[in-house]
């Protein structure tokens, strides 16, 4: 989860159920809002995701072998 606080920050958090596991807070020109988008997807994978269910989230969508574990709302 990544909100943008007060403007001038990106607050990246991540959560195991209800625990809080990470939290940084990144200037707003440090990173785009595309690359916010990739680091959470980075962080998702590297935290719960199998290699298997990593490469489905890049296959290409309605194959057998996709999913949406990666996506970012």
């Amino acid at each position: 989860m990544a909100e943008r606080a007060t403007q001038r920050h990106w607050v990246i958090r991540g959560f195991d159920g209800h625990t809080k596991i990470y939290e940084r807070t990144i200037g707003l020109g440090q990173l785009s809002e595309k690359q916010v988008e990739a680091v959470l997807k980075a962080l998702a994978a590297k935290a719960g995701l199998e290699f298997d269910e990593t490469v489905g989230a890049y296959a290409t969508r309605g194959t057998r072998i996709a999913n949406d574990l990666l996506h970012v709302q």
